[in-house]
């Protein structure tokens, strides 16, 4: 399952999700303002910065700040996750 940092008052969190859920494939939401380990990891992936989201799926990570679509296609297709869409 695909592991999404994030912060309620992201609107790049928003459209990711949705894109997620019209895509059938589930999440777990982090939010970072209420996880110091998760705020940590994102930083830690992120070069210093809390940039969400930032999404997970076993080893590889990427924010998706300045949400486009074509950047988590790209996210899913590398981790073989849009053949289990739907």
């Amino acid at each position: 399952m695909i592991k999404m940092y994030t912060t309620t008052t992201c609107p790049d969190c928003t459209a990711a999700k949705l894109h997620l859920d019209s895509l059938g494939i589930g999440l777990e939401e982090i939010d970072i303002t209420e996880d110091a380990e998760a705020a940590e990891f994102v930083m830690e992936v992120n070069d210093g910065r809390r940039s969400v989201p930032t999404l997970r799926y076993g080893t590889d990570a990427e924010s998706l700040s300045r949400f486009e679509r074509s950047r988590l296609i790209a996210f899913l297709e590398r981790n073989g996750l849009l053949e289990q869409a739907g």
